[in-house]
C-alpha cells in the first residue's frame, strides 16, 4: 500500500476533500445530535418539573389531613402521561405516602428519598421536587418517565443523519475529482516540464502561467528559476570555454587533483613539461615525470599538505623519457565544499630551469666575488644608505685598520673612531652625502692601534633598485699610504725640478743675451768687410768671409730659437691678439719666401676658399709656425714642391692650415719624436741638411699657445703633411700665457 506522502498529487487532493468533508459533516452531524439530545432532556426534564409541581399542588390537602388514599387519587391523574410508569409521595419525614404505577403488574420499590433534581438513566428519568405548603415544607413527589420512545427517535434522527454523512461525502468525493483539476493541472503542467528539460537538457523550455493566484507564482517561480539557470548554464559553458581555451594556451602547466594525489586533470603545457600524454598522467601516473631523487620529498611534502588540507608549494625536477630535466614550481591551492572540508586540489607548474640556472651562475659569481674580495688589497664594502647595517666588509680592512671586521658588524659607523681627528668632519659629512643617495670619493687618514696613520681613498657609488630607489651603497677603499708619499717626495723633486729650470731658464737666458751682442758685432763688422767699407779684401778673403756670415746668422738664429723655448718653457712668452684674415697672411709669408722656392725650383700652390672667416689670434705667431714649415719644405725637398690650403671648419668652431711638401718624409718610427727638442730622427739628414732639431719644438710650443692642436702625416722618401687647427677667437686665460 502506498504512503501518503507517495501518492499522486490528484490522489492526495481527492483524499485530502473526502477527509475533510468527512470530518466536517461528522462533526457537525455530532453537534446536530448532541444539540437535540441536550434539548430533549431539558424538555423532558422541565415537563417532568412541571408536572411534579402539579401533583404536588395537588397533594397538599391529602398530606396535611394525612389521607394516603387522596394522595393516590391524585397519583392516579398520571395515567394521562404514559411516559410516566411510576409515581411516589413522601411526607416531610422521607415515610411513603402514596405510590403510583402505569403497569400494575411490575412491581415498583420506591426509591429512598433523595434531594430535589432530576437524574437520568439508562432508559428512564426519575425526578425528586419537594411539596411546600406556604414555606413550609410537608412532603416529597417522585415521578419516573420512561425514556425508550425518546432513544429510539434519537437513534433513528443519528442513522439518517450518517446517511447524509455518507450521501455528502461521496458528492464531495465526485466533485473534488472534478475540482482538484484546477490545482493538479498546473501542477501535472509543470512536473511534465521539468521532466522534458531534465530529459532533453533543454533549458529554453517554459512553464505555461495559467492564473495570477499561488500556482501562478509557483509557475512563474519556476520559469524565473530556469532563466536563472539557463544564464548560470550559459555562464558555466561560457566559463569552461575560457577555462578551456586558458588551460590549453596558458604557458603554465595547470592540473587537478583528489585529496590522495589522484590526478583528474593537466593541461597541455603540462604534458609538454613532463613529456607525456593527458591519459597517461590521469591518477597517479602523474609521478613517473618526477625526477627519481626528487620523488620521496614530493610525495612526503604532498601528503603532508593534503594531511592538514594546506596549500602545497615546492620546487623539484621533471624528468621526461627522453631524459629532458625541467626544474619545476609546483604550487596547488586546496578545493573546498560548503562544510569547508578539502575535496580535492587545483595548481600550476612554472619552468624555473632558466631561474635555477640563474641562482646557479649567481652562486658562481659570488663565489668569484668572495675570492676576488677576499684576495684584493682594497677593502671592498657594501651596507645600507644609512650604515645602519654593513652587509659586508672583505678582509683587507682588518690588515689596513689594524681593526676586525666583526667590530664593523656590529657597529657599522665603528670605523669613524680611527679616522684621524682633522679628516672626522668630512667623513661624517661623506656619510650624510651617501645616506642622500649620492657617490663620493674621499681622502682620509685612520689611527691604527699601533699608533701608525695610513692614508685612505675611499669611494662609494648608490646601488639602485628596480624603482630607481636607493637601497645599498658599496665602496672600496684603499691604503694610497705609499702613493701619498710618492707624491709628497714628486712634489719635492717637481719644486726641484722647477728651480733647477728656472735657474736654467735664467741663465739660457743671460747666456743668450750675451751671446747675441758679440754674435750681432761678428755679423755687422763681416758685412762691413764683404761691402768694401775698410777697402776690397783680397778674392781668396770673401769665401771664408761669407762663411763667417753664414754660420753668425745660425748661430744668432739657433741662440734666438733657444731664448723662444726658453721663453715658452718658463711662460714668459705672451700673446698678442688681433684680427686675422688667415689667407691674406698666408699670402704675404709665400711672397717673401718666393725666391727660395725659385732657388730650389720648387712650384707652389695655395688652395684657399672664396670666403674665409676672420679669427682672432697671434698673426706674429702664426708667421713664425707657417714660416717654419715652409722653410723645412723647401729644405727637404730637391724637387716637386709645396700646397698651401686652408680650411674653415664651423663644426669644429675653428680653421685649419695645411703645408704638404714632396720631400724626404719621415719613417713611422720617428713620428712620434718629432716634435721633441733637440732631437734628430735621421743623423744623416742632420748632416747633408743641417739644423739642431729646436724647430718643430718651438711650432709644436707656440701651436699649443694658441689653444690649437697639430697633427702629422708622412710617407718616407715621398713627402710630409703637416696640420695646424686654430680656434676662432683665442680664450684669454691668464695675463701672461705659457
Amino acid at each position: 500500500m502506498l504512503r501518503f506522502q507517495d501518492r499522486s498529487i490528484k490522489s492526495k487532493l481527492m483524499l485530502l476533500t473526502l477527509l475533510t468533508s468527512s470530518i466536517v459533516l461528522i462533526l457537525a452531524g455530532a453537534a446536530s445530535i448532541t444539540y437535540h439530545l441536550v434539548k430533549v432532556r431539558e424538555n423532558l426534564t422541565y415537563n417532568l418539573s412541571t408536572l411534579a409541581a402539579v401533583l404536588g399542588t395537588n397533594s397538599t390537602a391529602a398530606l396535611t389531613f394525612n389521607d394516603p388514599k387522596a394522595g393516590e387519587e391524585t397519583l392516579s391523574a398520571l395515567a394521562a402521561y404514559p411516559h410516566v410508569i411510576a409515581a411516589a409521595i413522601y411526607t416531610k419525614d422521607s415515610q411513603l405516602f402514596s405510590t403510583y404505577v402505569a403497569d400494575p403488574v411490575t412491581e415498583f420499590k420506591p426509591p429512598p428519598l433523595e434531594a430535589d433534581g432530576a437524574r437520568f438513566d439508562r432508559n428512564s428519568l426519575t425526578l425528586f421536587r419537594s411539596i411546600f405548603l406556604g414555606n413550609e415544607k410537608i412532603g416529597t413527589v417522585y415521578i419516573q418517565s420512561d425514556l425508550t420512545d425518546v432513544y429510539s427517535a434519537l437513534k433513528q434522527s443519528i442513522a439518517v443523519t450518517t446517511l447524509l454523512i455518507v450521501a455528502a461525502s461521496l458528492v464531495a468525493l465526485l466533485l473534488a475529482s472534478r475540482f482538484q483539476r484546477v490545482i493538479s493541472q498546473p501542477i501535472f503542467h509543470l512536473v511534465r516540464t521539468a521532466k522534458a528539460i531534465s530529459e532533453e537538457r533543454d533549458y529554453t523550455i517554459r512553464a505555461t502561467k495559467q492564473g495570477q493566484d499561488e500556482l501562478g507564482l509557483l509557475v512563474q517561480g519556476f520559469n524565473e528559476m530556469l532563466d536563472e539557470i539557463q544564464s548560470r548554464d550559459a555562464a558555466l559553458r561560457a566559463s569552461e570555454l575560457r577555462f578551456r581555451t586558458l588551460t590549453s594556451h596558458a604557458p603554465v602547466g595547470i592540473f587537478q587533483t583528489d585529496t590522495q594525489g589522484h590526478c583528474l586533470f593537466v593541461n597541455e603545457r603540462w604534458c609538454e613539461m613532463a613529456g607525456m600524454r593527458p591519459e597517461e598522467a590521469q591518477g597517479t601516473g602523474w609521478a613517473r615525470a618526477l625526477h627519481p631523487e626528487d620523488r620521496e620529498r614530493v610525495f612526503r611534502e604532498w601528503y603532508d599538505a593534503a594531511k592538514e588540507g594546506k596549500e602545497f608549494a615546492s620546487e623539484y625536477r621533471f624528468q621526461t623519457p627522453y631524459g629532458k630535466v625541467t626544474w619545476i614550481y609546483g604550487g596547488a591551492i586546496p578545493l573546498r565544499n560548503e562544510t569547508g572540508a578539502p575535496v580535492g586540489y587545483i595548481g600550476t607548474l612554472t619552468d624555473i630551469t632558466e631561474r635555477k640556472e640563474g641562482e646557479e651562475k649567481l652562486k658562481e659569481s659570488e663565489n668569484r666575488f668572495r675570492q676576488l674580495a677576499e684576495n684584493i688589497h682594497q677593502v671592498f664594502w657594501m651596507s645600507d644608505p644609512h650604515k645602519s647595517e654593513m652587509l659586508y666588509i672583505s678582509p683587507a680592512y682588518e690588515k689596513i685598520w689594524g681593526r676586525s671586521c666583526e667590530s664593523l658588524y656590529q657597529e657599522p659607523k665603528s670605523f669613524v673612531e680611527a679616522v684621524h681627528p682633522e679628516d672626522r668632519e668630512g667623513v661624517i659629512a661623506n656619510l650624510e652625502r651617501q645616506a642622500r643617495g649620492e657617490g663620493s670619493d674621499i681622502v682620509y687618514r685612520v689611527i691604527r692601534p699601533d699608533r701608525s696613520v695610513r692614508w685612505i681613498r675611499d669611494r662609494s657609488f648608490p646601488i639602485k633598485n628596480k624603482a630607481g630607489e636607493v637601497y645599498r651603497t658599496a665602496g672600496i677603499a684603499e691604503d694610497i699610504t705609499q702613493q701619498r708619499e710618492a707624491e709628497e717626495e714628486l712634489k719635492k723633486k717637481t719644486i726641484q725640478a722647477l728651480e733647477a729650470n728656472r735657474i736654467k731658464s735664467e741663465f739660457v737666458s743671460n747666456v743668450s743675451h750675451e751671446l747675441r751682442t758679440p754674435l750681432n758685432a761678428i755679423i755687422g763688422y763681416n758685412e762691413l768687410l764683404l761691402d768694401d767699407i775698410y777697402g776690397t779684401p783680397p778674392e781668396s778673403y770673401k769665401e771664408p768671409l761669407q762663411g763667417i756670415q753664414r754660420n753668425a746668422h745660425d748661430l744668432l738664429n739657433l741662440v734666438n730659437d733657444v731664448l723662444d723655448l726658453s721663453r715658452i718653457e718658463s711662460g714668459k712668452m705672451t700673446v698678442r691678439l688681433g684680427p686675422i684674415d688667415l689667407p691674406l697672411l698666408m699670402e704675404g709669408i709665400l711672397s717673401g719666401m718666393q725666391p727660395l722656392f725659385e732657388k730650389k725650383s720648387l712650384f707652389v700652390q695655395f688652395n684657399k676658399p672664396a670666403v674665409f672667416p676672420t679669427i682672432q689670434s697671434d698673426p706674429e705667431k702664426i708667421k713664425q709656425v707657417v714660416v717654419n714649415f715652409l722653410s723645412n719644405a723647401v729644405k727637404f725637398s730637391k724637387q716637386g714642391g709645396i700646397v698651401l690650403s686652408t680650411k674653415d671648419l664651423p663644426e669644429k668652431n675653428g680653421v685649419e692650415f695645411s703645408i704638404q711638401d714632396t720631400g724626404i718624409g719621415i719613417k713611422p718610427e720617428n713620428l712620434s719624436k718629432i716634435f721633441e727638442a733637440f732631437h734628430q730622427v735621421d743623423a744623416s739628414a742632420t748632416r747633408e741638411f743641417g739644423g739642431v732639431g729646436l724647430g718643430l719644438a718651438i711650432v709644436k710650443e707656440l701651436v699649443q699657445l694658441l689653444q690649437g692642436e697639430i697633427r702629422v702625416e708622412s710617407e718616407y722618401e715621398k713627402g710630409s703633411t703637416f696640420t695646424v687647427f686654430l680656434p676662432y677667437r683665442f680664450e684669454r686665460r691668464k695675463e701672461s700665457v705659457g
